[in-house]
């Protein structure tokens, strides 16, 4: 189900910031819930990285209906070879590597029910082709700012990057969303949309490496768009 409090749809990046075919390296893909919409809308194919082993051969089932996609199982972090704990949740979505933050106090039935151990990868260092135009996309509960350190040239091939932010520790030693937009705009990205909800303390950014024409009016549209669906749906 759709978030309208914290989601730009994939459809309104579409629509309103990536015109033409992009390939996409989803970060966090748990099971593939974009897949649909990437498809739909020429977001094609799709790299899909996921940490937990067990949510591979149910990810790799879904992914194998888009012949292009393919699926990585990798711990991305921002240096290669550290053993870290994969603390897994409930609802699996909420999964990290990362204790709760504030998180526990907005989402109280979200609890960690087992951990795994990991040894984890760099994004660079996972083989990705860097001859080809990416859209980043980063579903990571916590660890985004870690994992973009160790994507120094994949975000070199991005022209685009979607990414979880919070202006508040929602996992225990994350950094916050001033620090992700001070760090992308050393590698070239300027913050151009976002969805942020103040109740639940996070959202969804997008940044693109390449000046967006008439910026501030595409994301005026792509709001007021976004508005009239939530009116619709009530």
């Amino acid at each position: 189900m759709k978030d309208y409090e914290t989601e730009i749809f994939i459809e309104d990046i579409h629509k309103f910031w990536i015109k033409g075919p992009i390939q996409v390296i989803h970060c966090g893909a748990h099971l593939a819930e974009e897949a649909s919409e990437y498809y739909a809308n020429n977001f094609k194919p799709v790299i899909w990285i996921e940490a937990v082993p067990d949510l591979i051969p149910v990810l790799t089932g879904i992914v194998n209906k888009y012949s292009d996609d393919s699926v990585i199982q990798a711990a991305l972090w921002s240096k290669s070879g550290v053993n870290k704990v994969l603390r897994i949740a409930n609802n699996s979505y909420s999964s990290s590597m990362r204790e709760f933050g504030t998180h526990k106090n907005t989402y109280p039935d979200i609890d960690f029910i087992s951990e795994i151990s990991v040894n984890t990868i760099t994004l660079d260092e996972i083989g990705i082709s860097k001859a080809k135009r990416y859209l980043l996309v980063m579903d990571l509960q916590g660890i985004e700012f870690e994992v973009l350190l160790g994507a120094i040239e994949v975000l070199k091939s991005c022209e685009f990057v979607y990414l979880e932010i919070s202006k508040r520790e929602l996992y225990s030693g994350q950094a916050i969303w001033d620090q992700v937009s001070d760090f992308l705009a050393t590698q070239g990205f300027k913050l151009v949309d976002w969805q942020y909800s103040e109740k639940v303390g996070w959202g969804n950014a997008l940044y693109s490496s390449k000046i967006q024409h008439l910026g501030r009016i595409r994301r005026w549209l792509r709001l007021r768009k976004h508005s009239s669906r939530i009116l619709g749906n009530k």
